[in-house]
């Protein structure tokens, strides 16, 4: 995923992946990343991100520690990583087996979980790679499970407000 751009020609946003399976976290995350600029694309499962990482032009993953097993998924994150995607992590500091299987795949960024319930917004415009603008993304998420905006939300990339059966924060 390497990307070869001029400066002068970037802009804020991008897709952002996210590997969660909790929805109502997922909603949660997705909202942030929302509001600071970015197209979220959220999955499940981590065969799934993979596939559309590799498919798709992304400017950060965002993986829940919890959703990601075995040695074999880590090192395909692992390749994510050294094809040019940004890695953040985040999971609980008692999962010590975890956290070091997410280090050692060369992820970007490990974070406890109160670490990134409390500066989502920064580490992910801290992660995020420029885009080139103008650039769109159209890979498939399970935005359609969990609903495109909570209820008396609006839509801050287009204006509208939406109304959904999910719950919101």
């Amino acid at each position: 995923m390497e990307s070869t751009h001029n400066d002068e020609h970037l802009t804020g946003g991008g897709t952002v992946l996210l590997l969660i399976p909790d929805v109502f976290f997922a909603v949660t995350v997705r909202n942030t990343v929302r509001r600071i600029g970015y197209d979220p694309h959220i999955f499940k499962r981590a065969d799934d991100l993979i596939d559309a990482a590799s498919e798709h032009p992304a400017v950060l993953a965002v993986v829940d520690l919890a959703a990601v097993s075995g040695d074999g998924e880590w090192a395909d994150i692992g390749e994510l990583v050294r094809g040019g995607l940004p890695v953040l992590v985040f999971g609980s500091h008692k999962d010590v087996d975890g956290l070091r299987a997410a280090k050692s795949a060369g992820v970007t960024r490990v974070v406890s979980n109160g670490q990134f319930h409390r500066e989502m917004p920064v580490l992910i415009e801290r992660y995020a790679l420029p885009t080139p603008a103008g650039v769109v993304d159209e890979s498939p998420d399970i935005d359609d499970e969990i609903g495109s905006q909570p209820p008396g939300q609006t839509d801050l990339r287009s204006g509208d407000e939406r109304s959904s059966d999910a719950v919101s924060e």
